[in-house]
């Protein structure tokens, strides 16, 4: 046994790129890392002190697994990176004692339909009408009740996964049908515990941001807002600015808005990525929250390259309880992550134009997600597989950021069979 202590992973970022940085974040605390996961993401030789293999969907199994590590090791914390493990990590916690989530408070941030009862009880104002779906009698009834256009998708998806713009009854109609066949847990194991299971929900307008935070003891102790654009009618990310645009009156609105929903929701040692939107009048209104850290390249890149701060290392020093949470800096410069999407479908063999992308003045990083091989189709089809990679960059201004991405996403494309 070590004489370290140590920090359970459970599973991984899913590229290697968002991957490693939080390995780097638990060696610069003196961590070390046992991970738990299925398929885990390759990293250099040393990054992990043993690796568990486990379903990490199956709780009663994951939770032996960390008994099991802990019998062997001097467990101090534990972690997810991604949505599908918030649960699980809750259980773990629970079961060694450890600093988290209860069980409770990481299934009602888990269910985006808990989430929107949480904050119809206790904050009406951050959330827009809203019903659950199942059947077809079920959205007949949800018509009924909220107004269009609207959005329907799964309540326990991520990835921007099956999120449908509906403007009348016969597109909420169809999306449904689309929705039934794609949360199958034999599409994706991530819908076992809400297979069909769906969210109609009106349609917000407004700019759309996220809240990266840590809290700690049900305290949001450090946090900061992220500028977001998506690409419709499925809602898929394609740029991420940080620090926001938003003046600061606003900004503290957000703010409040993210400290009221993580009371709502009783949440207790954790990362938070909370998804917003701010109406053209000011106020904020919650899309979902997700108990863990943020993609994009925001949390392992874009909050430390423009304000110097390790949020993954005091991630895990909250969940670890090493200390104190240091405060959130203000951003000297800009910096942003802009992702290359191919319109071409078909089996992904490489990428032409890197070089030149990173050539461009103010480009940091090109970081690889879909690897050679991967099979490319667009939304509906699927949600993730177009997004070939992220270009990261970084600079004192907004404007010269923001161009220098669209400049080097331009020169990155797919070559395909």
């Amino acid at each position: 046994m070590s004489s370290a202590q140590t920090v359970l992973f459970v599973n991984t970022r899913p590229s290697p790129a968002e991957a490693e940085p939080t390995y780097a974040a638990a060696r610069a605390l003196g961590l070390d890392v046992v991970l738990l996961a299925d398929h885990p993401v390759p990293v250099q030789h040393g990054h992990v002190t043993e690796h568990i293999a486990v379903d990490t969907f199956d709780l009663p199994a994951l939770v032996e697994a960390a008994r099991d590590a802990a019998r062997r090791h001097d467990v101090a914390g534990v972690v997810c990176w991604g949505d599908r493990d918030v649960e699980g990590v809750a259980a773990v916690a629970d079961a060694l004692g450890l600093p988290g989530n209860t069980p409770e408070a990481a299934a009602r941030a888990r269910d985006k339909s808990r989430t929107r009862d949480a904050l119809r009880r206790h904050c009406p104002d951050l959330t827009p009408a809203f019903a659950r779906v199942s059947g077809e009698e079920d959205l007949e009834q949800a018509l009924a009740e909220v107004p269009l256009p609207a959005v329907l998708k799964p309540v326990g998806a991520s990835a921007s996964k099956g999120i449908y713009s509906v403007r009348t009854a016969d597109e909420a109609r169809a999306a449904h049908r689309e929705l039934r066949r794609y949360t199958d847990p034999a599409n994706d194991p991530i819908f076992r515990r809400n297979a069909g299971r769906l969210l109609l929900e009106e349609r917000i307008e407004g700019t759309e941001h996220s809240v990266e935070g840590i809290v700690r003891d049900g305290r949001l102790e450090a946090a900061a807002v992220t500028d977001k654009f998506v690409r419709e009618p499925f809602f898929i990310e394609y740029l991420q600015t940080h620090p926001s645009a938003l003046p600061a009156e606003i900004q503290e609105r957000v703010l409040d808005a993210a400290r009221r929903t993580v009371t709502a929701l009783g949440l207790g040692t954790t990362a938070i990525h909370l998804e917003l939107k701010v109406t053209p009048d000011g106020r904020p209104v919650v899309l979902e929250l997700n108990s863990r850290t943020g993609g994009g390249y925001i949390t392992t890149h874009l909050l430390r390259l423009a304000r110097g701060y390790p949020f993954l290392e005091q991630v895990l020093t909250a969940v670890c309880g090493l200390g104190p949470t240091l405060p959130m800096p203000d951003a000297h410069l800009v910096a942003g992550s802009q992702q290359v999407i191919s319109t071409a479908d078909g089996k992904l063999t490489g990428l032409r134009g890197v070089d030149a992308a990173l050539n461009v003045p103010g480009v940091l990083h090109f970081a690889q997600d879909a690897p050679r091989g991967t099979v490319i189709a667009q939304p509906p089809a699927s949600f993730t597989s177009s997004v070939l990679g992220s270009v990261i960059a970084r600079g004192p201004s907004r404007t010269g950021v923001t161009e220098a991405l669209a400049e080097a996403a331009a020169l990155v494309t797919a070559e395909v069979e």
